[in-house]
């Protein structure tokens, strides 16, 4: 939950509204505050006050979009829109059209359809992990916040609680991982401080692991906690393991021993580790800096069981990293989610590419993919879902792969405050945009849109009327894009 602002009336200077948990105003110049957050949701962290009519108010905060005509006395929900925030994501393996995802104060819903107007709740609170059995599409595994695990037999209309870490004395970590076995369904792995297994579908679980974080750090905020598990496709005694103070581990031998494998690695939140599908040796791991403002791109690859890592960043703009998938059927094909939208490569990292132009700027937190439909889906922090069916789409067909023909270079200066210069090259004659987008995704301006030829070129780019804030550089040509970041200060 982010929230905390002020908003003040645009012609009553008496008036003021603040947003926490609630909406409140105040109609005394703040001496005095009262809830007008009535029939809305929680958590409420933006509103809009429209002029000339200021009784039109327009709110967001963690369950939609809801619009009041008298001032806030009332309020109305706008239903529909594709705004849902999730956290993890999953494709049942046997009915690829059926969609699980868990979200952020909004339970965990699916659509047995795929449709956009047919989804349902089946599991309450902050919804998380969520996994469907590959052999039996009724048995599905769900969890609230800090790793409540619940499991259904019935495809989610009843469910019993088969593990709760504070009931093992452990560390849960918010967005708790837990993954099903790819070799074996009734198989699961559960990571809290350390990691617990079952082998009978959740009726009993053991320690598969020691303690893999470094304590919990202290304080009242929850630290020291496994934040990804990655069992091996290949061989079940793999397994690898990520924690939020950046350790990276693998067991080879089904847990009776594990080597911490990250003393090269960032010191940052480990986001996810990736087994390869075609080599035991072989895995990716992610990491966000997000925490410790530090954006750089960090996503490292080992062929060796960790004991070296080469960092497989290439091309990419300053930007967290939330998840690597790679292709089970395309070996060097690679799939992230960023916190600015998807990407993938197919040269093992030297060069990253955009997934789709369609898709809006936002952040991405779980890919998933049904290899047997070639159909991946991303799970987005406020777009809700996206689907790309890989069979029609431009990476699955070598003669119309994308092509890098021009650079976007780094701006300057950058943090600045009237205006910065922003150098690019092209390699092909063509038509190119170089637009501004706003950290919601929202174009804000539109600097270049013309026929250029081959050589370098800068524009200069005038904030005017802007906000101070992150923003996002897009250029882009007829088969390819490129993004990176600026900051405004006022």
């Amino acid at each position: 939950m982010v929230f905390g602002r002020i908003w003040a009336h645009p012609t009553d200077v008496n008036t003021v509204y603040f947003g926490d948990v609630e909406l409140w105003k105040s109609t005394d110049g703040g001496a005095h505050f009262n809830s007008i957050t009535g029939s809305m949701h929680v958590d409420n962290h933006a509103l809009c006050i429209a002029q000339p009519d200021p009784n039109f108010m327009v709110c967001g905060n963690d369950g939609g979009v809801f619009v009041s005509t008298n001032s806030g006395s009332s309020w109305r929900k706008c239903y529909d829109l594709p705004i849902t925030q999730f956290y993890a994501i999953t494709i049942d393996a046997q009915n690829p059209e059926r969609l699980y995802g868990g979200t952020q104060d909004n339970s965990t819903p699916r659509t047995l359809t795929g449709n956009i107007d047919d989804w349902d709740v089946i599991f309450g609170g902050d919804g998380f992990y969520v996994s469907v059995d590959y052999t039996d599409a009724d048995v599905i595994y769900a969890e609230y916040q800090y790793g409540y695990l619940g499991k259904s037999t019935d495809l989610g209309y009843s469910w019993d609680m088969i593990f709760s870490p504070y009931d093992h004395g452990e560390r849960s970590n918010w967005d708790t991982p837990f993954v099903m076995s790819p070799i074996s369904n009734q198989t699961l792995y559960y990571g809290a401080q350390k990691i617990y297994r079952t082998i009978n579908g959740g009726s009993d679980w053991e320690a598969f692991s020691p303690d893999l974080t470094g304590g919990s750090g202290g304080g009242s905020l929850i630290f020291g906690t496994i934040t990804t598990i990655s069992p091996s496709p290949l061989m079940e005694d793999i397994v690898w393991a990520g924690t939020d103070d950046s350790r990276v581990w693998v067991t080879t031998d089904g847990g009776n021993s594990w080597d911490m494998v990250s003393q090269n690695l960032p010191d940052r939140w480990c986001t996810r580790v990736t087994a390869d599908p075609f080599d035991i040796a072989t895995a990716y791991v992610t990491f966000s800096g997000y925490k410790d403002d530090d954006l750089l791109p960090h996503i490292y690859k080992t062929t060796d069981f960790g004991s070296s890592w080469t960092d497989i960043s290439g091309n990419l703009t300053d930007i967290p990293v939330n998840d690597i998938l790679p292709d089970p059927q395309k070996e060097g094909r690679l799939y992230i989610g960023t916190d600015f939208g998807m990407f993938y490569t197919d040269d093992g990292g030297e060069t990253w590419l955009s997934m789709s132009d369609e898709m809006p700027i936002c952040p991405v937190l779980d890919i998933e993919l049904h290899d047997g439909a070639r159909k991946l889906v991303a799970g987005t922090h406020g777009r809700s879902m996206y689907s790309f069916d890989i069979t029609i789409t431009s990476i699955d067909n070598e003669e119309n792969k994308p092509i890098t023909d021009f650079k976007l270079y780094r701006n300057y200066p950058n943090p600045f405050n009237s205006f910065t210069v922003i150098p690019f090259e092209v390699g092909h004659s063509g038509h190119y945009t170089l637009k501004i987008y706003d950290v919601g995704g929202r174009l804000v301006n539109t600097v270049l849109d013309k026929n250029l030829t081959p050589g370098n070129y800068s524009v200069r780019f005038k904030a005017n009327n802007l906000s101070s804030g992150t923003y996002f550089i897009s250029l882009e040509s007829s088969n390819s894009k490129t993004t990176d970041k600026m900051v405004y200060v006022k």
